[in-house]
């Protein structure tokens, strides 16, 4: 669609001449996706005892490794795009980047804080998942914008051109359907947090909730991920959204211990502990003394 926000003209720094700039659209998406997340992080942290230091150098680690994660994966999926100009796989500005070698490259990083914090990655994962479900909904009005991850050619009331393809065919815009239901299952991640019984079920709950989402933005999606790859329908995130559905799973049946780090939790609800503090409360005696207050006489 616009995949400029703006342009600085050219300008001079002493002898040298800087510019033109331009500032691309997707790029400020994203900034913008990490900022929210990081916000929503630091007050998701708070709740179970991290401090902002923290959830902040989290973030730093989280920028680095998902962008690299999700432009080697995109990289990868269109090498055919790029085996004749490898260098433009650094144009990381221009859009390109796969949610799932992101999300990987995230979760990576999250493991890698924790085991340096000395503390339990799975409950610095399970913190971060409302975070980076927010983020991927913000970043795909950045897909959108920049046009890519478009949709299937359509005809209907909300089809959308992407003057940026050339084609000038009306299209789904897949980008905005997937950030739909992200929003939709940062909803649902939240009241599932009441289910949690141990470390890694918010984790899990994520993983089945994105391979439901997943599975279904494909269905209008005619990007890198969405080429036929089994029995001529079914793409490769389609594939792969069978697996991590299963992965999710497992996880939340199994037990807490059988994964390493996945331990019990039992919360107590908010509610329930002020009214066990009313109860604990000590009653004052019939038999304690009244003080007196005096009164000024006049």
């Amino acid at each position: 669609m616009y995949p400029i926000f703006f342009t600085i003209n050219k300008f001079h720094v002493f002898s040298y001449s800087i510019g033109p700039l331009y500032i691309h659209a997707y790029g400020v998406m994203l900034a913008v996706s990490f900022l929210a997340g990081l916000l929503l992080l630091i007050r998701e942290g708070k709740k179970v005892g991290f401090s902002s230091e923290d959830m902040i150098d989290l973030t730093i680690y989280i920028i680095i490794l998902s962008i690299i994660g999700g432009r080697i994966m995109y990289v990868l999926l269109s090498m055919d795009e790029y085996s004749s100009q490898p260098l433009s796989a650094l144009k990381i500005y221009e859009g390109g980047l796969s949610y799932h070698g992101g999300a990987i490259g995230g979760f990576i990083a999250a493991f890698l804080y924790a085991w340096r914090k000395k503390i339990n990655g799975w409950k610095l994962v399970d913190t971060g998942i409302p975070a980076l479900v927010l983020g991927a909904a913000i970043a795909r009005w950045g897909c959108f914008l920049n046009g890519c991850c478009f949709g299937h050619e359509w005809h209907g009331p909300w089809a959308v051109i992407f003057p940026a393809l050339g084609d000038h065919l009306p299209r789904h815009p897949a980008q905005l359907y997937d950030s739909a239901l992200n929003l939709l299952l940062l909803v649902i991640l939240f009241q599932l947090k009441k289910l949690k019984k141990k470390e890694g079920d918010m984790f899990a709950f994520y993983l089945m909730g994105f391979a439901v989402l997943r599975f279904t933005t494909e269905i209008f999606r005619a990007g890198a991920t969405g080429k036929a790859f089994i029995f001529s329908w079914l793409t490769e995130a389609q594939a792969a959204s069978f697996l991590i559905f299963a992965v999710g799973l497992a996880i939340f049946l199994l037990k807490p211990g059988k994964i390493p780090g996945t331990i019990s939790v039992s919360p107590a609800p908010a509610a329930a502990t002020v009214q066990s503090d009313k109860k604990n409360k000590p009653k004052k005696s019939a038999d304690e003394p009244v003080k007196k207050t005096k009164r000024n006489k006049r």
